[in-house]
């Protein structure tokens, strides 16, 4: 069992050094950029409809709020590492740094937006008529037998095995 595990190992270890080089930033921001043209600036068209649509009031009672669930989202996505990098890079890069933050967080938006379009597209409905879905949902259901899926869920739990399963299993 441990010669498995340390071949899935060694195997995420690769890849990691791979997704983790230079060029990796570029092709994202590439990625934001065909993003932004394709889609015609909706980051920067369509900010007055996201402010209206963030501070809408729920049509239920009982139902989270637009407001509420953009910051069940942010928060799931902001972490201290972001807090700490953005501290970082203002200390080291001054002024220079600031811009290109907001360079890169407009040209995200557009990903996001595309991210966040597929988890529509790829949602599902109950029953009662309430939604159910995620981004590793929509993955799931956006491939003919989840091939992408099971490499992404093999892939961190590489990862997780690599940092933490020693520790929790006592160096097994």
């Amino acid at each position: 069992m441990n010669q498995i595990l340390d071949g899935i190992d060694s195997v995420v270890t690769a890849i990691s050094g791979v997704l983790y080089m230079p060029w990796v930033p570029l092709l994202l921001l590439a990625a934001g950029l065909f993003f932004t043209f394709r889609s015609k600036f909706i980051q920067i068209r369509l900010l007055g409809e996201s402010f209206r649509v963030v501070s809408e009031k729920p049509k239920t009672k009982g139902s989270i709020s637009s407001f509420g669930a953009l910051m069940i989202s942010t928060a799931s996505r902001v972490g201290t590492g972001n807090i700490v990098g953005v501290s970082t890079a203002i200390c080291l890069g001054g002024y220079g740094a600031v811009f290109w933050m907001w360079v890169t967080a407009i040209l995200g938006g557009a990903s996001a937006f595309v991210e966040s379009t597929l988890a529509q597209i790829y949602k599902r409905k109950n029953k009662d008529g309430s939604s159910y879905g995620g981004p590793s949902y929509g993955l799931y259901n956006a491939q003919e037998r989840g091939t992408l899926f099971v490499a992404a869920a093999a892939l961190a739990w590489g990862r997780l095995r690599h940092h933490h399963y020693p520790d929790l299993c006592g160096g097994i």
